[in-house]
């Protein structure tokens, strides 16, 4: 067991997560850095994930310093946040996802590198294309429409807008100075709230394509509901966070490829939905409108197939069938503009209410 202050402090919050948390660990425990000390906080999980967790933490407490608590029943992402947070000892904290993975032994010493400008607040990884041997279409399919599976691009490191609080290196007393991550965000949506409280301090987040991360989705991210579900999760977090942050949400957008990229999809998805909407409903249904609907319906799939397409086709090489899975993904993406947007709306009208997402 490590006796001095360890320098980084890895976050793990876990809820049903048999299927990955150990590889997740493991992932941790090849980390070169030390002293590393790794706070798991089960959030009242109904499978294995706490005897996994702590089997694991007996058989590997000389190589870190484990801290391993659990709630009594479920409270949410964001509070099992904070409370794994007010047990790290280090300086800097790693939020690492159940399902995700650190795929380079040297990931936390190289993000620490980046933190020594004062100006950085967070670092965080790259998902890349994430072809593993679990992989499955649907996975595939909604990785790639949501830019969370992407083809590196050629810097090494960008300015973001955003971190999306999966693996993200963040500098523990700035967390503090914002309050940590917001409770009445539940589930999506906390780690925006943080990226932007940040940025108006005028901290910088930094996405850097040398600290590659894989994310094994599970649970409702393995079909095609469970993805429409969380569109409308997401969706109903960034009601919320539109609400506080408005026009500032899209600042500086421009300086990130990655960042402007995913941030004008996400905005233009209510966009479409409403025209189409407005389209329908206040015309009367006449036949040129009929054609205007179809119009904007085809235009939409032949943006969501120019957005996905590139993406399996180079990065995947093990699809057949990339035009295939791309015009089916493209269907999946007009299915999610609806969802998005009522989840959009459903969390408008709820923050306005000061109900919690």
């Amino acid at each position: 067991m490590f006796r001095s202050t360890p320098a980084v402090s890895v976050v793990v919050p876990a809820y049903n997560g048999e299927r990955t948390i150990l590889r997740t660990l493991d992932s941790i425990i090849s980390q070169k850095y030390r002293p590393l000390q790794i706070v798991v906080v089960n959030d009242g999980s109904q499978d294995s994930t706490a005897s996994l967790i702590g089997d694991f933490a007996e058989k590997n407490n000389e190589k870190a310093d484990f801290v391993f608590f659990q709630h009594e029943r479920n409270l949410g992402l964001s509070r099992s946040l904070n409370d794994g947070i007010e047990k790290a000892q280090g300086n800097h904290v790693l939020v690492l996802h159940q399902d995700c993975e650190l795929m380079d032994e040297h990931w936390v010493e190289k993000a620490l590198r980046l933190m020594k400008d004062e100006k950085v607040a967070v670092v965080t990884g790259y998902y890349g294309i994430s072809d593993v041997e679990d992989e499955t279409f649907v996975k595939r399919a909604f990785g790639v429409l949501r830019k969370q599976f992407h083809a590196r691009p050629k810097c090494s490191c960008e300015e973001a807008t955003f971190s999306e609080g999966k693996c993200d290196l963040y500098k523990k007393e700035l967390l503090k100075k914002v309050g940590g991550f917001p409770v009445d965000y539940r589930i999506a949506g906390e780690d925006l709230i943080v990226s932007y409280k940040l940025r108006r301090l005028g901290y910088s987040i930094v996405k850097c394509y040398d600290l590659p991360v894989i994310q094994r989705f599970s649970g409702a991210a393995e079909s095609i509901q469970g993805n429409l579900g969380k569109e409308f999760t997401f969706g109903k977090a960034m009601g919320g966070v539109f609400s506080e942050f408005k026009l500032f949400l899209f600042k500086a957008v421009n300086n990130s490829n990655y960042s402007g990229s995913r941030s004008l999809h996400r905005s233009s998805q209510p966009i479409f939905v409403l025209s189409l909407l407005l389209a329908a409903v206040f015309t009367f249904f006449a036949w040129w409108v009929i054609l205007l609907v179809i119009g904007l319906l085809a235009y939409r799939l032949l943006y969501y197939f120019f957005r996905v397409y590139p993406e399996i086709r180079g990065g995947y090489k093990k699809v057949k069938h990339a035009i295939l899975e791309s015009i089916a993904a493209s269907v999946f993406g007009l299915l999610s503009d609806f969802f998005y947007t009522f989840g959009f709306a459903y969390g408008l009208l709820r923050h306005a209410l000061g109900r919690r997402l």
